[in-house]
């Protein structure tokens, strides 16, 4: 039997946007004998366990969500990535990582599970949001994409662990980007499935001045650790405009691994030139 993990990694969720998700999972067909696990990690000091416990309590005998013992803030890819820990533990063949504000369509996994039939095993995907899509490029035909959107992804647990999964310097945005990057540089393959969607409301209801500070961080790191210093510069220039920083030397050092590719395989990979899109837009 295949296993599926379901991840989702909790910040301030609400309980309504919490059970609207693992209904839609619930009500999940066509999946055939695969096994559905949902697996919670809460970054918010919170165990949300009085949420969990009335949804257990209603499962109807189905599967109940497991909930990971840590409620330490350690960011959006740490977070997955003990979920993804788990989830090899368990045996889980397929890891599919969800934000806690989106539901899936009903018939979602089936068509993943579908689709992991049609493309390699070295494959990281991307379930289509709606109703408001990415506005990243992906080919219509075989839905191949320069990088995979976090808000809800999809791949083998073997293959996330052995691509060393989210990149934990990054608390948040641009953590997707990475690992995408990282998918091709091992000669994986990012692709969009534009028949398994995903609800997503892209309206970020956050102070939009922290938003900004946030993806700036990342981009800047992303920036340092795939060796791009024009697009680092910017990020430092642009923290310092807002007042971050007084000067960019003043900035946190920076650490972690850079990357150790081939300048040309990097060049070939990755895209600074659209900024946070990194990659062509389609409007």
């Amino acid at each position: 039997m295949v296993r599926v993990a379901i991840g989702v990694v909790l910040y301030k969720t609400s309980k309504g946007d919490l059970f609207a998700l693992l209904n839609s999972v619930r009500n999940q067909y066509g999946y055939g004998d695969a096994e559905l696990v949902v697996l919670v990690k809460s970054n918010d000091g919170t165990t949300y366990d009085r949420e969990l416990d009335e949804f257990n309590a209603d499962s109807s005998g189905r599967q109940p969500v497991r909930i990971l013992g840590s409620v330490d803030n350690c960011g959006f890819g740490a977070g997955h990535n003990r979920l993804i820990e788990h989830a090899e533990e368990m045996g889980a063949t397929y890891y599919i990582g969800c934000n806690p504000d989106g539901r899936l369509h009903h018939s979602a996994i089936g068509r993943f599970l579908d689709a992991t039939e049609q493309n390699s095993k070295d494959t990281l995907f991307e379930f289509l949001q709606f109703p408001e899509e990415h506005p990243k490029g992906y080919d219509h035909f075989d839905g191949k994409t320069r990088w995979v959107a976090g808000a809800c992804f999809a791949a083998r647990v073997d293959f996330l662990t052995r691509v060393g999964g989210f990149d934990e310097n990054i608390r948040m945005y641009c953590e997707d980007v990475d690992l995408s990057w990282r998918v091709l540089a091992e000669g994986g393959e990012c692709v969009v499935l534009s028949r398994c969607l995903f609800y997503h409301d892209m309206t970020d209801r956050r102070d939009r001045q922290s938003v900004r500070i946030e993806m700036l961080k990342s981009g800047r790191y992303l920036g340092w650790k795939w060796r791009n210093e024009g697009f680092q510069k910017i990020m430092e220039d642009e923290l310092v405009r807002i007042g971050v920083a007084d000067e960019a030397r003043t900035l946190p050092t920076l650490s972690g691994l850079q990357v150790n590719y081939p300048i040309e395989r990097i060049e070939a990979i990755t895209e600074f030139r659209r900024a946070f899109s990194f990659s062509p837009t389609r409007w």
